[in-house]
């Protein structure tokens, strides 16, 4: 009796560890396995790092194409605003206030009471800086110590950089203005007051036979000393207009019959020269 019990409880041990064969069965096949070795490791990171290579211009450009489209978009307002604007003045003018002080003559050159002029017709903050120049608008709003959250504030911090003759315009306005009020057609900027490139002057109505063929506003492109006739790739300031890669890329141009164009760098030619001098070109 004593002997078929022990034979009993000798036969049943076995089976009464199943769990403890299963893990005994798992620790041997993993004392097999082994980690990453360094070489595997760097192997992984340099394919990574290709591929971040590879894809990291690829979303530069998308973005930088995004930011044109908006700065696309602008214009397109900026036309809209000239076009209504033009709708309601008697003689069919665009804008255009006189500018007083001593203004270089740049089309940046704008009058003081351009901004709060245009507010009726559609002005807004973000059409006055260009987005594809981000640090446009903060740069500004640090300099002066205002924080811009419309028309009014943007006027008021305009006024506070520059003075109350005139402002400087992210953009260039190519619509003639005169100096100091002057009947003069000599004092008349953009035109015979500075150096032009061709003889046709920008329009001043939205019916002007030139309103299809020359510009009213572009993204400011410009040196900062007189270069006509010089080479654009060695003379432009590469931070204006749509700047990329350390260039500037491209521009947008704006007519006053409603079209709106992206010319690329290579198309660029200089058009007008300041009293500074500086020289403007799209």
């Amino acid at each position: 009796m004593h002997s078929t019990h022990s034979g009993f409880w000798r036969d049943a041990a076995p089976a009464a560890q199943p769990g403890a064969q299963r893990l005994s069965r798992l620790n041997r096949g993993n004392a097999g396995r082994k980690g990453f070795t360094l070489i595997e490791l760097l192997v992984v990171m340099s394919i990574i790092a290709i591929l971040a290579a590879l894809l990291l211009p690829t979303l530069g450009r998308a973005k930088f194409r995004s930011r044109v489209i908006a700065c696309t978009s602008n214009f397109r307002q900026w036309c809209g605003i000239a076009t209504m604007y033009a709708s309601e003045d008697p003689l069919d003018k665009l804008p255009a206030w006189d500018v007083y002080g001593n203004p270089g003559g740049n089309p940046w050159d704008v009058s003081t009471n351009m901004v709060l002029g245009l507010k009726p017709f559609g002005l807004t903050v973000p059409m006055w800086f260009c987005p594809v120049r981000p640090k446009e608008f903060p740069d500004f709003e640090n300099q002066t110590g205002i924080q811009i959250h419309n028309v009014e504030d943007l006027n008021r911090a305009l006024q506070k950089e520059f003075g109350y003759s005139f402002i400087v315009a992210c953009h260039s306005w190519w619509v003639p203005r005169r100096r100091n009020g002057s009947s003069d057609p000599d004092q008349l900027f953009p035109g015979p007051f500075g150096t032009m490139r061709t003889d046709a002057l920008w329009p001043s109505t939205a019916s002007d036979k030139t309103a299809a063929e020359l510009p009213i506003l572009t993204d400011k492109c410009c040196s900062f000393d007189q270069t006509s006739g010089t080479n654009v790739s060695t003379d432009i300031w590469e931070a204006t207009g749509h700047p990329y890669a350390g260039k500037c890329s491209s521009i947008n141009i704006t007519f006053a019959d409603g079209h709106v164009e992206t010319r690329q760098r290579g198309l660029f030619q200089w058009q007008y020269i300041s009293q500074r001098p500086q020289t403007s070109f799209y």
